[in-house]
């Protein structure tokens, strides 16, 4: 551009940093043109940060005297012999360490745009400098930096909010702003007592608070603001070369096809438009649920408005699917809308509603103000999210368990027994795990690490495989790792973890704990080898897999360990080296006891035992017996009767209830019919035997999700 810059641009990799998403402001510097408007004198400020290493305050500095140069200066700081400046501004400023990198603005009515250079250098005697940038010489040098790193650098959109009144909770998170357009969400619970409430047990659970409450000691509980300070805490920066290899190991570990009844061109391509709100003639390729909220700002923007539940004004109800109508016509105009922002590389448009789950909680959770958030992600971009990454999912829910992802498992079928041989493959030691708070815990860089094993598997069996779906799925998945919220009326951004209403969540949690069991694992493996305790030889995955058989699903693990690694590779071990990949892991009940291992039959998997029936020569999956109890006490307000919805809740209960066997399901049916006030109630219901429940129970159609 005419002169030398003593500038450099430096490509943020999110792989190897915990950088989130920021907005392109290219626009706001001053073009090439508009440099004859800044002349000396000019009024200009310093706009940028300060920092007392525990947190960052904005920070404005008046500047005077300022005077564009464009001859080299030498500058004899304090410290140092001498730096060069080849060309930009000098002026006086009361600058300080840590000033570096402030924006340089002009206040000058002839200017459109402000920005006008970067502080570079300061002294103790108010001499400051700032290096001349304008539009074009980011615009062409971006071309050259992302044609050097082989990467597109991607943006998020620009609100342009007032941050005043915004209601943003504690934590690592940036304020976009207020808008006008509040969120519309439910403050009312739609779960009340049954019709048989405490005839059997005492409840255990009730619903959460779905507002503000005033606990048992008076003070007022914000039980929105609990949990959305959940996903504000810090990132750990993550070990890259241990990253690095996990990400190949399970790119080809999620490759491998283990069901022969299905063929990988059915699954590795980009899905059309009414596949991916209808789905496919595959068990887990299914529609999109239509009786969920549309989203912000589908639920909340008047000119949305329905009468209709969930999605269906858009997209039709029951069995008929709608692609003809106006509103229809119109989210499919939102769904391309975002597909062309995805493919400029702009995060935009995407705005996930944090809302309270309507759920029971044990009663302490639910005292505490421990209700569970929700983040509910808009109607168009579940759609596009389904029509680039659907294929993927079906594959390994198709190949679930070989590929130790159990999302898609049946608790009813030999899926269970499957489980189980898995478990014991290595022996009789195993682990069963959990993590506290996993989702507002989730490591961007482990994230987008994630993304290359699914980016991998597309490029490898895509036939049709090219750029642009390449570039459609990373802005997606910045969607998801960077995510944008509203609360109440205030917009703001995650710095990291994904917004629980994803689509994808179960499969992106289960490949997540998947790698960063194995993180753990040559973590502690490298310091065993450090101080001579461990063999180099176990710092393999080959040999991990070896030697550990691993069942995931969401935040959920068993891990079945032999006897060769267990002493170093264990519970307690586990523990402690994922706390340096900044997860707190406990045991599956949460009960806080960590012990080195335990057996098969002292562990749950999904609150569900395993129990060899040597009768049927099967394992049984029984859920524990007081949360089947616990459903009779409940109903949710719905369109069904009180009558019907207990006839739901005890076919349900049966169906548990028989996997704890003859004796058990014998005496819950004899409780049920015995009791004076199930008999007044009239239910109607056929109670079956034990082997008819049985003989059920084999052709039940149960998914998890």
């Amino acid at each position: 551009h005419g002169e030398d810059i003593d500038a450099v641009l430096i490509y943020s990799d999110p792989h190897h940093n915990i950088m989130h998403n920021h907005a392109n402001v290219i626009d706001k510097l001053i073009t090439q043109e508009e440099i004859a408007y800044i002349t000396q004198g000019t009024q200009a400020v310093m706009f940028g940060y300060n920092s007392d290493m525990k947190r960052f305050s904005k920070c404005e500095k008046f500047v005077q005297e300022l005077t564009p140069f464009d001859t080299p200066l030498q500058l004899h700081m304090d410290g140092q012999d001498y730096m060069q400046l080849r060309c930009g501004y000098s002026y006086s400023v009361a600058s300080e360490k840590g000033d570096c990198g402030a924006a340089l603005l002009v206040l000058s009515r002839r200017n459109a745009r402000k920005w006008i250079g970067m502080h570079v250098a300061g002294s103790n005697n108010n001499e400051g400098y700032s290096v001349k940038l304008t539009q074009e010489l980011l615009l062409d040098h971006l071309k050259k930096l992302e044609s050097q790193v082989r990467a597109r650098v991607t943006s998020a959109e620009v609100h342009n909010l007032t941050t005043d009144g915004a209601i943003c909770p504690n934590g690592d998170f940036i304020v976009e702003g207020v808008t006008n357009i509040p969120l519309s969400a439910a403050s009312r619970t739609k779960i009340e007592p049954s019709l048989i409430f405490g005839e059997f047990t005492e409840a255990i659970t009730k619903p959460a608070y779905l507002q503000p409450f005033r606990n048992a000691e008076g003070n007022i509980i914000d039980p929105a603001m609990l949990g959305l300070e959940k996903a504000g805490g810090r990132q750990v920066l993550c070990n890259v070369d241990i990253l690095t290899e996990v990400c190949n190991h399970m790119k080809q570990k999620m490759d491998l096809h283990y069901n022969m009844s299905i063929t990988r061109d059915t699954y590795a391509r980009v899905m059309t438009y009414k596949e991916a709100v209808q789905g496919a003639n595959d068990d887990f390729m299914k529609a999109v649920c239509r009786t969920t909220s549309p989203g912000y700002p589908w639920n909340s923007d008047p000119k949305h408005a329905t009468k209709l539940p969930g999605k269906s004004a858009w997209l039709g109800r029951e069995e008929q699917f709608d692609f003809t109508s106006d509103r229809a016509l119109e989210l499919r105009k939102a769904v391309e809308v975002l597909e062309m922002d995805c493919l400029a590389g702009i995060q935009k448009g995407v705005i996930c509603a944090d809302t309270l789950k309507d759920e029971r909680r044990p009663i302490a959770k639910v005292d505490a103000g421990k209700t569970r958030l929700f983040a509910a992600c808009p109607q168009h971009f579940v759609i596009l999210f389904r029509k680039y990454y659907l294929g993927f999912s079906a594959w390994v829910m198709h190949n679930r368990i070989d590929n130790e992802v159990a999302v898609g498992t049946n608790p009813f079928s030999y899926d269970w027994g499957k489980i189980a041989r898995k478990l014991a493959l290595k022996g009789p030691k195993v682990i069963a795990g959990d993590f506290s708070n996993f989702d507002g815990s989730l490591n961007s860089m482990v994230l987008w690490h994630v993304f290359d094993v699914i980016e991998y598997w597309y490029e490898r069996n895509d036939p049709t495989y090219c750029l642009d779906h390449y570039l459609v799925r990373q802005v997606l998945w910045t969607h998801i790792v960077n995510s944008v919220h509203i609360y109440k009326d205030t917009i703001y951004q995650w710095t990291h973890s994904q917004p629980s209403g994803n689509p994808f969540t179960v499969i992106i949690n289960s490949i997540y704990n998947s790698m960063i069991l194995r993180c753990a694992y040559l973590t502690i493996v490298s310091k065993g080898i450090k101080d001579k305790s461990i063999d180099m030889s176990w710092y393999s995955l080959t040999n991990f897999d070896k030697h550990v058989s691993v069942i995931t699903y969401g935040d959920d693990n068993c891990l079945n360990i032999s006897d060769d690694c267990i002493s170093f590779f264990n519970q307690e071990t586990l523990t402690s080296a994922l706390l340096e990949w900044g997860h707190t892991y406990t045991d599956e009940g949460k009960t806080g006891e960590v012990v080195k291992y335990r057996s098969l039959k002292e562990i749950a998997f999904l609150k569900r035992k395993f129990v060899y029936d040597i009768g049927l020569s099967k394992w049984m999956a029984p859920l524990d017996e007081s949360v089947i109890w616990e459903m009779l006490n409940w109903k949710r307000v719905n369109e069904i009767s009180a009558k019907e919805a207990l006839r739901v809740s005890i076919t349900t209960a049966l169906r548990e209830m028989v996997l704890h066997g003859e004796e058990k399901y014998n005496n819950f049916v004899k409780t049920l019919l015995g009791n004076k006030r199930f008999r007044q109630l009239r239910s109607n219901i056929v109670f079956p035997s034990y082997p008819s429940m049985l003989a059920q129970i084999e052709d039940i159609e149960y998914f998890l999700d």
